[in-house]
């Protein structure tokens, strides 16, 4: 976690800008439901310096894991206020930006597991 909030700001700050990094592909435009991003690599192909075990760990279980929880939340969001109807317009990166408008009872949720979606994107 320390390391996501060290990082995290600075790839916030990067993505104020008209250009999206690679990584972050997609996820300034609003979604009604994230998906893993396809990688256009095999895990093995990170070695030696990230096994293919590891990789697929951090792929299958931890990145999809923050997907789902960040879907979870919204859906949630969306469902149990009319304010959520907003959520419907806002990206990941919005969310994430100015997550103090987020109502509390969902905001930890985007605080780890959408900061941990974001930065798995970056991880890939």
């Amino acid at each position: 976690m320390a390391f996501a909030r060290y990082v995290f700001p600075i790839i916030l700050a990067a993505t104020k800008s008209s250009e999206i990094a690679p990584a972050f592909y997609g996820l300034e435009r609003p979604a009604l439901e994230y998906e893993l991003p396809p990688l256009w690599y095999t895990f093995d192909e990170l070695e030696p310096y990230i096994d293919e075990a590891t990789a697929k760990t951090h792929y299958f279980e931890f990145h999809a894991k923050y997907i789902d929880e960040v879907n979870n939340a919204l859906k949630r969001w969306r469902r149990n206020t009319i304010k959520g109807k907003h959520a419907s317009r806002l990206s990941i990166i919005d969310i994430l930006r100015n997550v103090s408008h987020v109502p509390p009872k969902y905001r930890k949720d985007f605080k780890n597991y959408g900061s941990g979606f974001v930065n798995h994107n970056l991880y890939w």
